[in-house]
């Protein structure tokens, strides 16, 4: 059997919790100034109304039964302005692999989920973050045909 990808459902925010803490725990590996220990009953209402958010998909990666990845997509508008034309996207807000599924095509067939999304939208561009520190994972969404185009700097004071 393969890779199952659907959207979620109330019944999987469990499920997604856990995956998201594994993320969040990497998060706070690379920055701990930054990022903090989740709460996980906050972190599953927080999920409850995420489901409810108008243009905000989350797919749910299940393979024999156990569910091993989601990625969370939001439509996203800029308003026109002096500089800019108005813009309309998606961005993956949110995406995990559990560890003993990464190399097995979760990840692309993920992405491939949310541009289907996009495409139906009538959108042709999806945007992401990525830390440069986690180089793994900027060298996997590369392969996946995800470019940089614009990066944020910081300096200590």
């Amino acid at each position: 059997m393969g890779i199952i990808i659907r959207l979620m459902s109330a019944s999987d925010i469990n499920s997604v919790v856990s995956l998201c803490c594994e993320v969040q725990n990497i998060h706070i590996s690379l920055f701990p100034k930054v990022f903090k220990p989740l709460d996980k009953v906050e972190l599953a209402n927080w999920f409850k109304n995420q489901l409810n958010e108008k243009d905000t998909f989350i797919f749910l990666a299940n393979l024999n039964n156990m569910n091993i990845g989601y990625l969370m997509l939001k439509s996203i508008e800029r308003p026109e302005h002096l500089f800019c034309y108005n813009n309309k996207s998606m961005e993956i807000t949110q995406i995990c692999v559990t560890d003993s599924a990464k190399n097995t095509g979760v990840g692309r067939s993920l992405i491939n989920a949310a541009k289907k999304i996009t495409c139906a939208q009538g959108l042709d561009r999806i945007e992401l973050n990525v830390y440069s520190l986690n180089a793994e994972v900027k060298r996997s969404f590369e392969a996946l045909g995800f470019s940089t185009y614009s990066e944020r700097m910081a300096t200590k004071c």
